[in-house]
Order: C-alpha cells, then sequence, then structure tokens
C-alpha cells in the first residue's frame, strides 16, 4: 500500500484512463492522495476493493423504488469501465 500512496504512483495510474494525460494534474492527485495517506486508510481501501456482498448495479438499477431517470456512460476506449 505504501508503495501504491505515492504522487507518481497515483499519477500514473489516473493517465490510464484518462484519454488526455494532461488533465492529470498536481493538484487531482493531492485530492486523491491526501485521503490515502491518512491513519488507516490501507484498511478501508482493502476492504472497499475486497468487497464482494451487495447487490450488483444492474440489480440496483431494476429496484422500482428509483424515481429518477438514470444515465450511465463511457468511451468505447474506457479501460476500467466495460
Amino acid at each position: 500500500f505504501d508503495a501504491l500512496a505515492r504522487p507518481a504512483t497515483v499519477q500514473q495510474i489516473l493517465r490510464e484512463p484518462y484519454f488526455d494525460a494532461d488533465m492529470v494534474t498536481d493538484e487531482l492527485v493531492d485530492v486523491l492522495l491526501t485521503p490515502l495517506l491518512q491513519p488507516g486508510s490501507a484498511d478501508v481501501v482493502f476492504d472497499t476493493l475486497s468487497y464482494s456482498a451487495g447487490p450488483l448495479p444492474e440489480q440496483q438499477l431494476a429496484d422500482t423504488r428509483l424515481e429518477a431517470p438514470v444515465l450511465v456512460l463511457y468511451g468505447e476506449q474506457d479501460p476500467w469501465t466495460p
């Protein structure tokens, strides 16, 4: 975790889904990195990444209690969102 919670690593990871790498600014890296440097953050990240319980997004979208339309967009070349 300590190897990942570094500015250069976060910047490299973010450049993957961004079409324009210039959009990965130092400010963006700082906004995302700051919470990762707080005590206990590694436990939260690992819990989040290993969480497999709960409804899938498709199940949530099928919930008839939804009162607002939902639009999900992603790019054809998006490496993270199929």
